[in-house]
């Protein structure tokens, strides 16, 4: 069971601010804390705003220090959101976390876009980083992915996706995995989590210090709806 979840922050198009005027953008705050405080989630969450860049400026030195960051944490469950362009070459460079599950999602539409995919996208993340064995994922567009086995098509940004060989099935991977209520959306109804089905619980207030993290800690508001160990 996740004790708590470490989210890194890279930047990316989740977290990008555009401009009318030029399509001029900057990247602003993570958009993840606020989606989870919005989605009352059941468990207790760490953010760390690592960097905030476009994916195709990061380098080697960036990526050391995702990984430095990683192994830095005795969690062993961790969420990166990532720009979408160099995802898969990130999750390259993390090498062998040892026992993590590792989970990486973005958005292909800013998070503040009200057509935008990252509310699903982290939906999804955060079932399965409770579901994979350990290692390193992708979550995008509704399935697990192999980043030894994916890549992003380069299609018009309407179209654009993930494609296999790298999903997650009964065909190439541990076992069929359950990301609730979010993975049921995409029709897999038969797969649903069910012992400790952890939805709908107030994550209280987030507070960040001056490292520049941000925690959840699990509240409750009196009259919320939730679910429960029992």
């Amino acid at each position: 069971m996740m004790k708590k979840l470490n989210i890194l922050t890279t930047g990316g198009t989740i977290d990008k601010i555009y401009y009318d005027d030029k399509s001029d953008y900057q990247i602003g705050e993570p958009e993840i804390g606020r989606i989870l405080r919005a989605m009352n989630v059941a468990f207790e969450w760490e953010i760390r705003a690592l960097l905030r860049k476009d994916s195709l400026h990061l380098n080697d030195n960036d990526r050391a220090l995702i990984r430095q960051a990683i192994l830095a944490s005795d969690d062993k469950h961790c969420l990166i959101t990532h720009g979408t362009d160099t995802m898969v070459e990130t999750a390259a460079a993390l090498g062998d976390l040892g026992e993590r599950v590792v989970v990486m999602t973005g958005a292909l539409n800013p998070a503040r876009f009200i057509d935008s995919d990252a509310v699903f996208n982290i939906g999804c993340a955060v079932g399965a980083v409770q579901c994979l064995p350990p290692g390193i994922w992708i979550t995008m567009n509704g399935r697990v992915w192999d980043p030894k086995k994916s890549e992003r098509t380069e299609t018009p940004i309407a179209s654009r996706r993930f494609k296999p060989g790298g999903a997650v099935s009964s065909s190439n991977t541990v076992a069929p995995l359950a990301l609730g209520v979010v993975y049921r959306l995409v029709g897999c109804s038969k797969h649903i989590v069910s012992s400790r089905c952890l939805s709908s619980i107030d994550a209280g207030h987030a507070k960040a210090d001056r490292q520049g993290y941000a925690r959840g800690v699990i509240g409750h508001r009196p009259g919320a709806k939730r679910f429960q160990d029992f």
